[in-house]
């Protein structure tokens, strides 16, 4: 079904990234962080943070390793120059990001085709801009950049370049995977189930390959693994020393293993990934089916690279999405699973084999023709639909409101003022004073110890904050009619809401305005000013 070539695929791509910029350009600044996760401004501000105080650091008092290493150090050097034109580098790395999804476009319309047809590649674009995978992409986290290091490494090891050809260059394909596999556990540390399972893939298909004959274990491997071993080993060393544990703070607050408590409903909750997940489930099953029926007795050849790898990347998903499952149970999202974008791929080839049977058996290629232009012309229509919807609701009312409380902020304290909330990303950024995060993310391990000694109140006068903001507030709050509100905040370590700090009425310096008739109270803001704060609001 040679229909289409990529001049319809690429227009399609075109077109949505020039969409995509006249949103950025032509509305007001608060309008523009619909995509944006609040999570995005963290790595931002630590960008900013470690140029202006010489360290890594969000809040600008403590150290901190909450973030996935490769993006925050990509992003420090934007603030070199200039470290305070925080405004300037919020555009900017909202194009790059345009940029980098439009490559990836082009990626996945160029593996599609090579593994399948014109027209499964335009089915590969056309999926891909579809808005419940692409706001993944564009939302100001390391998702992107970690997927265009796994979809290099899907087409390397699918196209056989870097292990089965006996000519050429196959020391320095070897040398690419390894380089590959590091880049993308840097880019963000989940990606390690992905290549645990590829290398389970590879270790079979080495064993069964006339290969291993010729060349041992080591002399195959080697290259694969020195570079995740130093790159990898490196950071997690630096870990070790820096803050006294391998794995960053954020990964290890948010996980109770070994404590089993499960926690699927993320499944329900993002079905764009579920869907992906049962197809990828779906290569495993026949991928097992032909095992069992001695059809793959020797991986080398029975079964195609392309196959085999998008096998390996269906069981990187579930693997990640059973461990999310068991013991994970607080902030898992959905970017975390963005390894399984990759099934995207064979899932257009697959379709159109699928339909060109169906046509087979019909003996009418005018059904299988008409199938296609059915199921692209639904996928354009949702892509329009997407569109339209995120544009309608780019002013989403959380991160409008935010804005807002960052702006007074800025425009209302001095320069020094320390503020704290949760979910400040915003916040911070906006209204670029130093901020301590009490969600415990992108702190230090000095907070969580402060909480399990319920002493939240004694950690907030020690690190001199000034103001506290929060919002999800009950109604006592929304309305304004109480007199005293004890704010306390979640421990995921302690597994329990810990410090109890009492909060006045006439305490507040700033309310954003909402609707009364709003039913959501967690688009309410409210700054509270402390009461040992020595840093008055100023009237401008």
């Amino acid at each position: 079904m040679k229909i289409f070539g990529k001049s319809l695929a690429f227009s399609i791509l075109a077109v949505f990234c020039l969409y995509r910029l006249y949103v950025l350009i032509s509305q007001p600044l608060p309008l523009t962080l619909g995509n944006f996760v609040d999570d995005a401004f963290y790595y931002l501000q630590i960008a900013q943070n470690m140029v202006v105080y010489g360290f890594p650091t969000f809040d600008g008092l403590s150290s901190t390793n909450g973030y996935q290493p490769l993006w925050q150090m990509l992003l420090m050097p934007l603030y070199i120059l200039k470290p305070h034109a925080h405004l300037a580098i919020y555009y900017l790395v909202q194009v790059l990001q345009l940029l980098l999804f439009g490559y990836l476009g082009v990626m996945f319309y160029r593996f599609a085709t090579r593994w399948g047809t014109p027209a499964a590649g335009l089915l590969a674009v056309l999926f891909l801009v579809q808005y419940f995978y692409w706001s993944l992409l564009l939302n100001g986290m390391e998702t992107a950049l970690n997927l265009l290091f796994l979809l290099t490494l899907f087409g390397i090891l699918g196209d056989d370049k870097a292990f089965i050809s006996q000519q050429g260059k196959i020391v320095r394909g070897r040398w690419m995977v390894g380089l590959m596999i590091a880049l993308a556990v840097l880019a963000r540390l989940d990606s390690i189930y992905y290549v645990f399972t590829i290398g389970l893939i590879l270790l079979a298909r080495w064993y069964y390959s006339e290969d291993s004959k010729r060349s041992g274990f080591v002399s195959t491997f080697l290259p694969v693994i020195i570079p995740p071993v130093v790159l990898v080993g490196g950071y997690l060393l630096i870990n070790k020393m820096a803050f006294g544990n391998y794995l960053p703070i954020s990964g290890l607050i948010k996980s109770h293993f070994p404590r089993v408590e499960p926690h699927p409903s993320f499944f329900i909750y993002y079905p764009w990934l579920t869907g992906l997940g049962l197809y990828g489930a779906f290569l495993i099953f026949k991928f097992v089916r032909n095992l069992a029926r001695g059809k793959c007795q020797n991986l080398r050849w029975e079964t195609s690279s392309f196959e085999i790898i998008s096998v390996a990347f269906a069981a990187g998903y579930w693997l990640h999405a059973a461990w999310n499952a068991l013991f994970m149970s607080w902030a898992v999202w959905d970017y975390y699973f963005v390894g399984v974008f990759v099934l995207i791929i064979p899932l257009g080839a697959d379709l159109i084999k699928g339909l060109n049977w169906i046509g087979s058996r019909l003996r009418s290629t005018s059904i299988s023709r008409a199938g296609f232009f059915s199921l692209a012309g639904l996928l354009f229509v949702l892509f329009l639909w997407g569109a339209v919807k995120s544009y309608q609701f780019r002013g989403i009312p959380f991160k409008v409101r935010t804005y807002g409380a960052a702006d007074f902020l800025r425009q209302h304290t001095p320069p020094e003022a320390i503020l704290a909330g949760t979910d400040c990303g915003i916040l911070s950024y906006f209204s670029q004073r130093r901020t301590i995060n009490l969600d415990g993310l992108v702190n230090d391990f000095q907070y969580q110890e402060y909480l399990r000694r319920d002493q939240f109140d004694v950690y907030l006068k020690e690190k001199g904050v000034d103001y506290l903001a929060i919002f999800d507030v009950p109604d006592s709050l929304f309305y304004g009619t109480y007199q005293t509100f004890t704010f306390s905040v979640w421990s995921n370590v302690n597994r329990c809401h810990l410090g109890n700090l009492p909060l006045q009425r006439d305490w507040e310096v700033y309310r954003s305005q909402v609707n009364p008739s709003d039913l959501h109270a967690s688009t309410l803001i409210i700054v509270w000013q402390l009461p040992w704060s020595d840093q008055p609001l100023r009237c401008e």
